[in-house]
């Protein structure tokens, strides 16, 4: 379907290089065993009644059900050697249990990285969860003030 989609670009020269990609995609997909729950889906992190006039919400790419170790939630990267330091992933994977009624560790937070052709996964702990947390809304409160 979507390589039938890219012949309708203006520009035919990188098609290609996107169907390398997507086949890529496809091969790693199928390499990890688990099934897709749902594409897309929306998540909203939970925040202290103090700051319910604030929304703190994403969009996963992809929702996995692992029949090895639960749930897997990904997001799309390209080459972000970084991912798994970035202060959203464990609010993200805190959000992902909270949507699925999940325990700590039933849900893996990773990527795709389309220009090293891998998914990359990690699981954070509760104690990471809870200083990502600190930090958004230490943000937050900080937002307020300007505001």
């Amino acid at each position: 379907y979507l390589e039938n989609r890219f012949t309708r670009f203006r520009d035919q020269s990188d098609l290609p290089d996107y169907i390398l990609k997507l086949r890529t995609y496809a091969q790693e997909f199928e390499r990890l065993g688990t099934q897709i729950v749902r594409t897309r889906a929306n998540l909203v992190v939970a925040l202290p009644t103090e700051f319910q006039d604030f929304r703190v919400s994403g969009q996963l790419a992809r929702l996995d059900v692992d029949p090895a170790s639960g749930y897997s939630a990904w997001l799309f990267v390209r080459a972000d050697a970084h991912w798994a330091s970035d202060p959203r992933m464990p609010l993200v994977q805190e959000a992902v249990q909270r949507k699925l009624g999940a325990s700590s560790g039933e849900v893996r937070i990773g990527v795709y990285d389309f220009v090293t052709g891998q998914h990359l996964a990690t699981q954070f702990s509760p104690q990471a969860v809870a200083a990502a947390h600190r930090r958004l809304v230490a943000l937050l409160k900080q937002l307020r003030g300007k505001i």
